[in-house]
Parts: structure tokens; C-alpha cells; sequence
């Protein structure tokens, strides 16, 4: 694929084989994961550990993602080592891992990259195949507000 992932479109590749777990409140957010290596971390807590987010898997390569959030975003002015570099905005990417039949899973892990910029976090357009595409729809919450 050559252009950047927009709202709606499915796809997979080998590059989320490799991710990483978000940490929340110094506990492994298994629902979340950023595309890359990960590492051990040092969490404060009531008690110093280290925890490892690794999370690594091969078949992650296989199944389908359907993005839901897709826009230019993550860049700073004036920050960087010397306070005067500049960074980009890149093309920020969250993804929700779709059911085994290819319908919408609402609980399915979140895998968050970017397309473009200064990110390590990041899989290049030409590593992902779009397999298809999904429409967004609201429906009435049968809830009263």
C-alpha cells in the first residue's frame, strides 16, 4: 500500500508481529499495544518493579484490523535535546483487531503506530495490505442521558 490508512480501512501486516503493551497506572495495558520492540520498565508504585512489555506474537500478523482513528498529529516545536528542534506531525494510526470472521470485536486489542515522522512507533505504508474496507455507524443508546 503506498498511501496512509484512513478511518474505516482493514488490513493486516507482519509488522504487528512486534508491539509493545501500554503501562497504565503501573499495570500492563493488555488491551493496548504500540507497534515496536518493548522493554522493561521501572514502575513506581507502592513497591519499585520492573515490568516487562514484551509482547510479541506471530499470529498477530494474520488477523485484521480495522482502523478507527486515522489523523496528523505527535509533532512539537522547540523541544529535543538542545530545545530548538523541531519534529513533524506524522500520520497517527489506532486500529482495533477485528473478530476471527472479519465482523467488528468493540472489545478488540487496540494497536496504535504511526505512518510518518519522527516515531518509533511507526509501520511504513508499503507494510501494510488493505484487505478491504468498514463503514462507521451510530446507533441510539437505548440509555437515557
Amino acid at each position: 500500500m503506498k498511501k496512509f490508512l484512513q478511518v474505516g480501512d482493514v488490513f493486516r501486516s507482519d509488522a504487528l508481529e512486534v508491539c509493545h503493551y501500554d503501562i497504565k497506572e503501573g499495570k500492563l495495558d493488555k488491551n493496548r499495544l504500540f507497534v515496536g520492540m518493548g522493554t522493561s520498565v521501572l514502575v513506581w508504585g507502592r513497591k519499585k518493579k520492573t515490568v516487562r512489555t514484551y509482547a510479541t506474537d506471530r499470529s498477530r500478523s494474520e488477523r485484521e484490523f480495522v482502523v478507527f482513528r486515522a489523523e496528523s498529529e505527535g509533532g512539537s516545536t522547540g523541544g529535543g535535546m538542545n530545545g530548538h528542534d523541531d519534529y513533524p506531525d506524522g500520520w497517527h494510526i489506532m486500529a482495533r483487531e477485528l473478530n476471527a470472521d472479519g465482523t467488528y470485536n468493540p472489545d478488540g486489542v487496540v494497536v496504535d503506530f504511526y505512518h510518518s515522522g519522527c516515531f518509533d512507533s511507526r509501520i511504513e505504508p508499503k507494510d501494510i495490505v488493505k484487505t478491504g474496507a468498514m463503514r462507521l455507524w451510530f446507533v441510539r443508546d437505548s440509555v437515557k442521558p
